[in-house]
């Protein structure tokens, strides 16, 4: 932190997939109650519809897990 640098990190999807492409989401991280890893939550936002041809809003909330960079959906989720 402090370096101004910035790193890509490639993410592996879990049994059901990635996020789609989603901009404007609502997004908390927390630590895991042993301090070993971060939660990233992601909710909402704006994804393009190809079939509609035009932006439509999502509802969907997928979770990240830091250290691994695995994304699953909550159960709310797709």
């Amino acid at each position: 932190m402090g370096t101004a640098k910035w790193y890509s990190q490639p993410v592996q999807p879990g049994k059901e997939g990635l996020p789609s492409n989603t901009r404007d989401i609502c997004a908390v991280a927390a630590y895991a109650s042993d301090g070993s890893s971060i939660i990233l939550y992601s909710y909402g936002g704006i994804v393009y519809d190809n079939s509609k041809q035009r932006p439509t809003q999502t509802s969907e909330i997928w979770i990240l897990f830091i250290p691994a960079f695995v994304w699953r959906p909550s159960r709310g989720g797709r």
